[in-house]
């Protein structure tokens, strides 16, 4: 069963979010950053619990 992040007590515990940070690239620079802005607030949210913050993805 999946469990969501606001679901769990994270304090001091490492989490693993898995992104999908498959953005456009102009000539080297991102095109379209709504997917980063998308996961900000979970990473915020991890982080202001004091959670280990581990992040994968692929470009």
């Amino acid at each position: 069963m999946m469990r969501y992040v606001d679901q769990m007590d994270i304090e001091g515990e490492r989490v693993l979010l898995r992104v999908d940070l498959n953005v456009p690239l102009d000539g080297g620079r991102v095109a379209d950053d709504s997917r980063i802005l998308t996961v900000l607030p979970t990473i915020r949210h991890i982080l202001e619990r004091n959670g280990r913050l581990i992040i994968t993805s692929h470009l």
